[in-house]
């Protein structure tokens, strides 16, 4: 593994560099609906002063992300729904919604075969944007439906972005799904996707694509298995200490947990 020593070296001879931070494990405890801490915001603001750019890099759909966690750093961005939906300060540059087409199939498969999708949307509600169909198990603040009729109902104008499994689909199940969708799996316990050719790593690339940055000059932090694709993409890898050791493995550097303000202490490091 790389020190962080040389890489830092080489982020501050390379001028400008663009961050792509997951939001749970990575910049807050996973869950938790408050902000950043004032540190890794201050880190943030230190690294726009010497030009790099900050993107939220995350599996939430739009519609989950807390406001006050967009509110509590000036992000140059964020990629939400699992790349399915990239914006950079306030202009939408990349929208792949799921269309009615497939929303309706996905409804009429889970309601002959007895399975389950959430799907989550860029419009928030008092329920977090999200949308179920079956039973949406451990994941909370969403509507459940029977239905597919009530579903539909429920999601017009919602613009839905990508889909949640609230457990690990069995085999037939998962075909059905990867026909349309880029899946993660996140073993034992749920699997998501966003439409093929949209992902937590291409988002990355299309977010360089548009806004002339070289890939070379790409940072990615992360945690978990739905980050492997956003990690394998960037030049330059980081696994929060609390990712499991496998994630660890394949990065270039491994930071602080975050409970430890990890993601603070990198960016702090890195921009010198």
């Amino acid at each position: 593994m790389t020190s962080i020593e040389t890489i830092a070296k080489k982020v501050q001879s390379q001028g400008r560099h663009a961050f792509f931070l997951d939001i749970d494990g990575t910049m807050i405890v996973a869950l938790a609906e408050n902000g950043v801490s004032p540190r890794l915001a201050k880190a943030i603001s230190d690294g726009h002063k010497k030009g790099h750019l900050f993107f939220v890099n995350t599996g939430r759909a739009y519609g989950y992300i807390p406001p006050s966690l967009l509110a509590s750093a000036d992000f140059d961005g964020v990629v939400s729904g699992l790349g399915g939906y990239i914006t950079y300060r306030g202009k939408v540059i990349h929208s792949s919604f799921l269309t009615e087409k497939t929303v309706r199939a996905l409804c009429e498969y889970c309601e002959e075969h007895g399975e389950s999708v959430i799907f989550e949307c860029e419009e928030r509600d008092e329920h977090g944007g999200r949308v179920t169909i079956g039973n949406s198990g451990f994941f909370n603040a969403h509507r459940d439906f029977d239905k597919k009729e009530e579903v539909y109902d429920a999601i017009k104008d919602m613009h839905p972005i990508k889909i949640t499994v609230p457990y690990v689909p069995r085999e037939e199940y998962a075909a059905f799904l990867e026909k349309e969708f880029d899946m993660s799996y996140i073993k034992p316990i749920y699997a998501e996707g966003a439409y093929i050719g949209n992902n937590k790593g291409t988002a990355i690339f299309k977010t360089c694509d548009i806004l002339g940055i070289p890939y070379e000059n790409t940072i990615a932090v992360g945690d978990s298995d739905n980050d492997v694709k956003m990690l394998s993409c960037a030049a330059i890898s980081v696994a929060m200490g609390n990712a499991p050791e496998h994630l660890k493995a394949m990065t270039t550097l491994v930071c602080d947990r975050v409970e430890n303000d990890g993601a603070a202490k990198l960016i702090e490091t890195l921009i010198g």
